[in-house]
């Protein structure tokens, strides 16, 4: 089990070596499987009236896809012009028969952590996150792509932004 104060301690220290003031931050925990997580934000202070930045890294490839999209669609809930920032494994790394691919899905579940979700990798994956965005109520932003992106040679993963419009 996790030191939760330690690691919150921890994660104090960085934001005020990234000049953050800490004191400003509240952690909320939350199983995004779950958790009503946008519930447990506004109970601790959260205004989902007013514009935020929702950073979400490292977390959609363990997701089911529903929660994932049940996610998105909680940030499209929040205020017009709100923006979230997240990275995704594309089916590629959840399909491909390479070893570095089977290796990595192995590993990962033998860690209790099997990877679960991934956005289409069909070319030009932009494309398909756009539209997975917007059926979530989001609009694309920017997308940096991971891997090619070719029919031959597809992406692995993005790194993308989306507005709430």
């Amino acid at each position: 089990e996790v030191d939760a104060p330690r690691t919150q301690a921890v994660k104090r220290e960085l934001l005020q070596r990234a000049g953050i003031e800490p004191a400003h931050v509240t952690f909320v925990p939350a199983d995004f499987e779950k958790d009503d997580w946008l519930a447990r934000l506004v109970e601790s202070g959260f205004d989902p009236s007013r514009k935020a930045l929702f950073l979400w890294e490292g977390v959609t490839m363990y997701l089911e896809r529903a929660a994932v999209e049940a996610t998105l669609r909680k940030i499209a809930s929040t205020a017009k012009g709100s923006v979230v920032a997240f990275d995704a494994f594309t089916t590629e790394a959840l399909d491909s028969d390479k070893p570095y691919w089977r290796f990595g899905r192995t590993m990962a579940a033998a860690a209790g952590e099997p990877l679960k979700f991934g956005l289409d990798s069909t070319p030009p994956s932009r494309e398909g996150t756009a539209e997975f965005l917007q059926d979530c109520g989001l609009s694309l932003d920017t997308q940096q792509t991971l891997g090619k992106d070719t029919e031959s040679e597809r992406a692995w993963g993005v790194f993308a932004t989306a507005i709430v419009k």
